[in-house]
């Protein structure tokens, strides 16, 4: 047994020392090189050298700022700017049109009813408001988010009220349980049988009659009235993280809200996505 073990330290021994001369002869075993071809799946499209107008008290909008991202997972950016003016706010909205729909095939009818609005794409807490509107009375409709989700067994659980556009929401869209946002989720080239949005995957915003909200739940007897999603939205709960889906796009409009107080002349104000 002895022999054995000094036979088994011998051998171990021996590697050692071979494998010191071996280094000691050329520097090391092997040279590995290898090229890396670096893909920047984030890009960011649009006007970005613009200039506004805007008269003091009022809310004035920029060019859209599109942000894409092609890789196959959702990725992170960060949305900051510098300005220092306290006299002005920024932030950053997306863009909605919401139209009557045939509840047959779903086909839009825009001539019916159709509503424009204005929802906020980074803040703590969600907000909207309209721009233009047509064929409903606005003051008797609320905004909802409505997950599309079998896991949901009634609308309880899936309408979120956002308000008739003076209320504010803590939430970003859409949400981990949604439906929409998940892998089977597809809403591009008519992958359901009725749409073909920009977007495969987000959340639905509609405008329903508050005749139609009954607490938490849906009176579909309305539901001919209904001002329904032409596209699905993404949105952050937060001042400057943004989430971009995955082989698809985020677009927002930089907002500045100026106050009836702000000083006349030229204010620089740069917006950075990194």
């Amino acid at each position: 047994m002895e022999k054995e073990k000094s036979r088994k330290l011998l051998v171990f021994g021996l590697m050692g020392v071979l494998a010191i001369s071996l280094v000691a002869a050329a520097g090391y075993y092997a040279l590995v090189t290898v090229n890396l071809d670096i893909q920047q799946p984030i890009e960011v499209e649009g006007n970005l050298e613009q200039s506004k107008s805007c008269n003091a008290g009022q809310v004035c909008l920029g060019s859209a700022v599109r942000i894409s991202n092609d890789a196959n997972s959702i990725k992170t950016v960060t949305v900051t700017n510098d300005n220092t003016d306290e006299e002005i706010e920024v932030g950053y909205v997306g863009k909605l049109t919401l139209v009557n729909k045939d509840l047959d095939d779903w086909e839009q009818h825009p001539e019916i009813a159709t509503a424009d609005i204005y929802y906020t794409v980074l803040g703590d807490s969600f907000t909207w408001r309209y721009k233009s509107k047509s064929g409903f009375d606005s003051e008797d409709y609320t905004l909802i988010y409505y997950k599309d989700n079998d896991a949901n067994a009634d609308d309880t659980e899936r309408l979120v009220t956002l308000g008739s556009g003076d209320d504010s929401i803590t939430t970003k869209l859409p949400q981990s349980n949604d439906w929409n946002e998940g892998a089977d989720a597809n809403y591009c080239g008519l992958a359901n049988g009725y749409d073909d949005y920009n977007h495969c995957k987000g959340a639905k915003l509609w405008l329903i009659p508050d005749a139609a909200i009954d607490g938490n739940n849906v009176d579909w007897s309305y539901a001919s009235q209904f001002m329904f999603e032409t596209d699905l939205v993404w949105s952050s709960n937060s001042d400057t993280r943004l989430r971009i889906p995955a082989n698809s796009y985020v677009e927002f409009y930089p907002q500045f809200n100026v106050s009836d107080y702000a000083a006349g002349g030229e204010s620089s104000i740069a917006i950075t996505v990194a």
